[in-house]
């Protein structure tokens, strides 16, 4: 279901920025011949800050992308852990235990928070870029 849900949700932000993918062009061009013709052929600098940190984002979105998958994969080996052991609940009371689920639980939720930990550093090192 997280899968499904990333999914749809790609296809929603995709749909919404549709229209910024026809426009940005001409704009981003527009906006180059007015700051060249405001300062001169300085203004081009602009349109290589431009190439570098567009370079640069999309080698973090790279990255995020990878740690967003990471955590997914997390999130569905704690959904699949627990749907097991719901489904087991009286041989795990019966034989006692209910220590050594809830250790696995929290080791699989552990991994997820260093993903996620991951992601909020990547995110710090990419707002100072």
């Amino acid at each position: 279901m997280n899968l499904i849900n990333v999914d749809v949700q790609s296809v929603f932000m995709f749909l919404q920025m549709n229209n910024m993918l026809v426009q940005a062009p001409f704009v981003l061009g527009i906006a180059i011949i007015l700051i060249c013709l405001e300062v001169g052929l300085v203004g081009l600098v602009t349109l290589l800050i431009l190439i570098v940190a567009t370079f640069l984002q999309g080698k973090i979105n790279i990255y995020a992308f990878m740690l967003r998958a990471m955590i997914m994969v997390q999130s569905d080996k704690r959904a699949k852990a627990i749907t097991e052991f719901f489904s087991g609940i009286r041989i795990i009371k019966y034989y006692a235990w209910e220590n050594m689920v809830t250790k696995k639980v929290s080791d699989i939720e552990s991994k997820k928070l260093q993903c996620c930990l991951k992601i909020k550093f990547s995110e710090q090192e990419s707002i100072l870029l």
